[in-house]
Formats: structure tokens, sequence, C-alpha cells
């Protein structure tokens, strides 16, 4: 009898945002790096472009990361847009053996998705911690 194969980091990770896109309400899950860099996604057809998007949320930190500064708070650990049609692109950082990861979702109207974020950047961490 053979033994399972591992998992790796990358099948770890894709498994969390697919379980992630399961819940009712998350749409679209996206994970980059410190460097803005697409690391994972799952994206229902439809959804934009996972590099276009992972461009637009890297300027979004910025500007957050700016208005921080500005304003003399600590670090920002989430930014929020909220459409006209209460459709939600929500992008909340961790950092994870010491590289800042990036968690986007986008998320439907009238849904809840701050523990899910949450449970699934808990469970990033554990698979980032993999070869």
């Amino acid at each position: 009898m053979t033994e399972p194969r591992p998992v790796s980091r990358r099948e770890a990770i894709h498994n969390v945002l697919q379980k992630l896109c399961q819940e009712e309400g998350i749409e679209a899950a996206y994970l980059t790096g410190e460097d803005g860099l697409h690391i994972a996604s799952v994206v229902p057809p439809g959804q934009p472009d996972p590099d276009e998007l992972m461009g637009r949320v890297a300027r979004m930190e910025r500007a957050a990361a700016m208005l921080q500064s500005q304003m003399g708070w600590r670090a920002v650990s989430e930014v929020c847009i909220r459409s006209d049609s209460r459709h939600l692109l929500v992008a909340r950082s961790a950092r994870v053996r010491g590289e800042r990861l990036t968690l986007v979702v986008l998320v439907a109207p009238g849904r809840r998705y701050r523990r899910l974020m949450a449970r699934a950047l808990r469970s990033i961490g554990r698979a980032w911690q993999r070869r």
C-alpha cells in the first residue's frame, strides 16, 4: 500500500482558497505576496484577472500606508472598498514567517466575511510552513 503524497505549499494554499470560496457570499479569493505578485487564487468566470487585480490592490495598500503614516496610526491591516451595489473588495494582510501576505476576497452584498478571512489566514499561515 502506498502512502499518500504530501501536499505542497501551493496545493495547500489553493485548497484553503477553494474552501473559502465555497462559503456563502465569498465570490473569489486571491493571495498575494509582499512584492504584490499573485501567489494563488480561486476565480470563477467573470471575476477580475488575478494579476490585474493584484496590481490595483497593491496601489490601494500603498495609498492606505500613506494615510496611515500621515495620521500617525499603527500599521493598516485591512482595506475595504464597497461598491454602490454593496459588493465588497477586502484586502487583509498578515505576517507569516516574516513575510507579509495579503488575502483579497470579493464579497457579495450583505454577507459576513471577517471570521472567514481570519480562519483562512490562519490556515494559509500553516500551509506557508510547508516546503
